[in-house]
């Protein structure tokens, strides 16, 4: 027999007989595993360096930050860009000193 929902005024009630409905409904789509069951993975590491910006990107930020012609968000767009311009060189260097073999992986937002 198919699990149904149940409907409760228009809207689906959560219940344990409708959450089984959803995950039945989404596992033809969505094969999840958890971190433990398939790879072992190192621990995080995270680190705040501090990094040397050359003063032609500072610049940049600075001008960015100065102009009052922006609308607020495009403002804040165009200084994240900057600032992610200004993290290349220190995660180019980071990247290239892991030791060979090994994966690298990098998060970020803009090309």
């Amino acid at each position: 027999m198919p699990l149904v929902p149940e409907p409760v005024c228009g809207e689906l009630l959560i219940s344990p007989k409708n959450q089984q409905f959803a995950t039945h409904r989404i596992a033809e789509w969505i094969l999840r595993r958890r971190k433990d069951e398939v790879i072992s993975l190192p621990e995080k590491i995270r680190s705040a360096p501090e990094i040397d910006v050359p003063s032609e990107l500072r610049q940049e930020y600075d001008e960015i930050f100065a102009d009052d012609s922006l609308i607020p968000l495009a403002k804040l767009t165009r200084l994240r860009q900057a600032l992610e311009r200004m993290k290349v060189p220190f995660i180019v260097e980071a990247a290239e000193s892991v030791p060979p073999n090994s994966k690298v992986v990098i998060f970020c937002q803009y090309k």
